[in-house]
């Protein structure tokens, strides 16, 4: 059974859950003091990633009796029925989870009644506890009974919060000597549990199939890629290896770090970086200058420009046109005219989407090319095992740094 204490990560929710946790185990106490009490408790977050575990620790906790609702969306009798015994155990807990999986339909009986009964629910003697992947799904006159305090929205955890709550799923003695759990979640970046472990499973069996003696890295690689509809590339594309060179190698040179790079079998790839917040303009212009750089290094190197780099530049045009709209509408001197639909504002907006374009296009060209030895290893590594995880990039870069150090001292 789990419980509050029990929880990885998540600080900000188990401060609440624990503040939850004792006014469900002391209500009489708050009442003493008239504090009106929220009825009701709504966990958001996409699917795996740990709503259910977390009401079960929280009901757990609380050390009442738990009611719960498994109906769909004509079953109205069953919630009346569910709330009429947990009034009759008051102080309970009625538990619903996937309450959005019901039905899309506002108008359904059991939202309908769900509302009505929550209104008649005073100071917590019955408490509602309820998942959603999406709270958008529901009604929003069911969603204003819910306290915006009493909802918690769970995003995909930290790496570091990761590698502790992955952990225990590789803590087998068929696990590889080459795996690197902090590698695996920058890998894995944004994953649930439930798509890690699916992935720890499929790796399993490749390796048996293989005849392994051990669960490999390449086996995790492999089987995470497959369960996203991806293979590792068999072959060597020397115009992939290098755009994503690009990209690997102009973020780190702007203070990024690398999460990973892997080689698709289509003659195609992708390279990520380790998740941080963008805070600045600054923040966002360098993120435009690492998607372009991919273009920048291929046409360098390669001559060519694959369907990649198109794909790129679209989606930096798009997020610098939303930024420019941005500081438009609050009287930036970039346009004549403040009426989107008018000519002169959209020529205007081409025109400056296009030539923040090739601005942040010629600073990564100038990387590139002073840093030309950077991408042939990065891209060199590639030919080996088509992918590159954290560990290896960090040390690539930081034997980089090492060399130019060393050389400067030399010519000094």
């Amino acid at each position: 059974m789990a419980h509050i204490k029990d929880i990885i990560g998540c600080k900000k929710e188990v401060k609440k859950l624990e503040s939850i946790c004792d006014f469900l185990k002391n209500t009489n106490k708050y009442i003493d003091y008239n504090i009106k009490l929220p009825n009701s408790l709504l966990i958001c977050g996409k699917e795996g990633v740990g709503k259910t575990y977390i009401a079960e620790a929280l009901i757990a906790d609380s050390q009442r009796e738990i009611f719960n609702y498994n109906g769909n969306g004509n079953n109205v009798k069953l919630i009346k029925s569910i709330f009429k015994k947990a009034k009759k155990s008051a102080n309970s807990i009625i538990f619903i989870d996937d309450l959005d999986y019901i039905t899309l339909d506002d108008d359904c009986p059991v939202y309908e009644r769900l509302f009505k009964e929550l209104e008649n629910c005073e100071n917590c003697h019955i408490f509602v506890v309820a998942t959603v992947i999406n709270k958008d799904n529901l009604p929003d006159y069911l969603l204003e009974e819910f306290d915006n305090d009493m909802v918690i929205e769970l995003e995909p955890p930290q790496i570091d919060e990761a590698c502790e709550i992955f952990r225990p799923i590789f803590d087998v003695n068929k696990i590889g000597e080459d795996f690197n759990i902090n590698d695996f979640c920058c890998f894995a970046q944004d994953w649930t549990f439930s798509e890690v472990e699916e992935a720890f499973n499929k790796a399993a069996r490749l390796s048996v199939y293989e005849r392994n003696e051990k669960i490999s890295m390449q086996n995790l690689i492999k089987a995470s890629l497959q369960l996203k509809d991806y293979e590792l590339a068999e072959e060597f594309d020397e115009a992939t290896a290098y755009h994503e060179a690009g990209h690997a190698a102009v973020s780190l040179l702007l203070g990024g770090e690398a999460a990973c790079i892997v080689l698709h079998n289509t003659d195609s790839g992708f390279f990520n970086e380790k998740k941080c917040e963008v805070k600045t303009y600054k923040d966002r212009e360098r993120r435009y200058i690492v998607s372009v750089a991919g273009k920048a290094c291929e046409e360098i190197f390669t001559g060519t420009s694959s369907i990649g780099s198109f794909s790129d530049l679209e989606k930096v045009s798009q997020a610098i046109e939303a930024d420019v709209k941005i500081l438009a509408s609050q009287g930036f001197e970039y346009f004549d005219s403040i009426e989107y639909n008018s000519p002169a504002y959209n020529d205007a907006l081409a025109k400056k989407v296009q030539a923040d374009i090739q601005k942040y296009y010629d600073k990564a060209t100038e990387l590139i090319i002073q840093n030309r030895p950077l991408i042939e290893t990065i891209a060199e590594k590639l030919k080996d095992k088509h992918y590159l995880l954290y560990s290896e990039i960090s040390k690539i870069f930081n034997d980089y740094n090492l060399s130019i150090t060393k050389n400067s001292r030399k010519a000094g």
